[in-house]
């Protein structure tokens, strides 16, 4: 059976209070019938009215200590009151004290007001005293009983009323306690000292997208992590029951599971150990949660948009190559690091591209340089910076790549983009859309960006302005096709 750690338990005296009211006033007439022959020692109206008495202590006291306070509940007290009285100056039975008692143990369970219990229990003391006083039969047995049965009567009624106003306290604590786990928006969780699931409040039924009564005593790591309660790894995958069984404390712990609709969820968690103060028990776990699924997605989004406006600042639009600027920046980068190594730069320039405009118009020469895009970037090493110079003119920075070797590269891209088929190249001078390459290297040529620039630029004019679709390069004092 579930626990409902909601409901504080007390035991209900006030429903057996009749019984045992009725029980003693019984027990009092049948010791006074029988055992000292009451019958014969008093007048028969007397004992009408001995009954009467009785009848009345019987039906009417469970009635007249309730907390309502109209003029009939009154006039019930005063007649129990005086039932009582009659029946203390007339019984022959010690155990009348005990009737007090009771009376005094109702008036203090349905009252609230401890000081209105006081006047109402020291007015029955007071009359069991004096009666008992006055009936020269019980006089011996109140000297002899009677203060310390008053006392008892005192003391476990102030021990029931600290109770009553225990039970009152955890009841309201109890109440703002659910309240808080109904209202908050962190889902929170309780597994008992077995590690069963208790509590989850709404935020964690969403969190997990099960209610409570479908985990209420079912393992924390088989509801989420597909019955495992280990990884591959051999360590805990529920960080809740980790805590109950090692004392672990995990802080704003970032997990992910999938709920209970096969939804991916990102949460972050809390968890910690629960100790009994008292007896240094382990109660169980509470584990703490704040779904962030939705915020880690916005960050994603942020993320991709400081990429991508970061990848615009840099990257020309039609080509989606680097653009001047940033050639720029990095080669003077990429030369300062290569100060004991080489550097090779490449320029391009694609040969009768006005006059392919001319023929074309714009557009389709935009889709000539977005074509020349994809060759040269699809052609280089990821360490390469591939970038669109200007117009029709495109470059390339070559880390770590000496004269040689960048000869032979430029040479490669040259035939590759000879042989790529270009809708109406047909119409062009030489029948096929070609490039002219410019190359130099530092150190070997240059010793700064600027230089470099200047030398590979003029390599490739000396290439336009002789039989163009060649490669150039600026070697002991001249230029020289490759």
């Amino acid at each position: 059976m579930a626990v409902n750690y909601w409901e504080i338990k007390e035991i209900n005296i006030k429903k057996y209070l009749p019984y045992i009211n009725g029980f003693l006033v019984l027990y009092i007439f049948a010791s006074d019938l029988f055992i000292n022959n009451f019958i014969a020692i008093l007048e028969a109206w007397r004992i009408g009215f001995y009954l009467f008495a009785i009848l009345l202590v019987i039906i009417v006291s469970p009635f007249t200590w309730r907390k309502s306070s109209n003029n009939l509940v009154w006039i019930l007290r005063v007649l129990v009151l005086i039932s009582l009285i009659y029946i203390s100056l007339t019984t022959y039975s010690p155990i009348i004290f005990s009737l007090y008692y009771l009376q005094i143990l109702t008036f203090a369970l349905w009252y609230k007001n401890f000081r209105q219990f006081l006047v109402g229990a020291a007015l029955l003391t007071i009359t069991y005293l004096i009666t008992s006083f006055i009936n020269s039969v019980l006089k011996d047995e109140v000297i002899k009983w009677g203060f310390f049965a008053v006392f008892i009567s005192f003391l476990s009624v102030h021990l029931l009323h600290n109770q009553k106003e225990n039970n009152k306290m955890l009841r309201q604590l109890s109440k703002i306690f659910k309240i808080m786990l109904s209202t908050t928006n962190n889902g929170i969780q309780f597994i008992d000292a077995q590690g069963h699931t208790r509590i989850l409040n709404p935020a964690a039924e969403i969190i997990y997208g099960r209610r409570e009564d479908e985990t209420n005593g079912v393992y924390d790591w088989e509801l989420y992590y597909k019955g495992q309660k280990f990884d591959e790894n051999g360590k805990y995958t529920s960080l809740i029951t980790e805590s109950l069984e090692t004392g672990q404390v995990h802080k704003d712990q970032i997990r992910s599971f999938t709920d209970g609709h096969g939804k991916q969820k990102t949460y972050l968690v809390e968890t910690f150990r629960v100790y009994d103060d008292a007896e240094k028990e382990i109660m169980g776990a509470i584990g703490i949660y704040r779904d962030i699924s939705e915020q880690k997605e916005m960050e994603r989004q942020l993320l991709d948009a400081h990429y991508e406006m970061a990848n615009m600042a840099v990257t020309d639009e039609l080509t989606e190559l680097y653009n001047f600027r940033y050639f720029r920046q990095r080669l003077t980068t990429e030369i300062a690091k290569a100060y004991n190594s080489t550097l090779s730069l490449l320029i391009i320039d694609i040969d009768f591209f006005k006059k392919y405009n001319d023929l074309y118009g714009h557009l389709e020469g935009d889709k000539v340089l977005r074509k020349m895009g994809v060759i040269l970037k699809d052609s280089f090493r990821t360490t390469d910076i591939v970038a669109r110079y200007g117009g029709e003119e495109f470059t390339v920075i070559l880390p770590g790549m000496d004269k040689q070797k960048a000869l032979e590269v430029a040479e490669r891209i040259r035939i590759k983009i000879k042989e790529t088929p270009i809708e109406g190249e047909e119409k062009l001078p030489p029948g096929k859309l070609t490039v002219t390459i410019g190359v130099a290297t530092v150190p070997v040529d240059a010793k700064n960006a600027e230089e470099l620039i200047k030398l590979a630029d003029n390599a490739l004019y000396k290439g336009k302005n002789a039989t163009r679709d060649v490669v150039v390069t600026y070697e002991e004092g001249s230029y020289i096709a490759y």
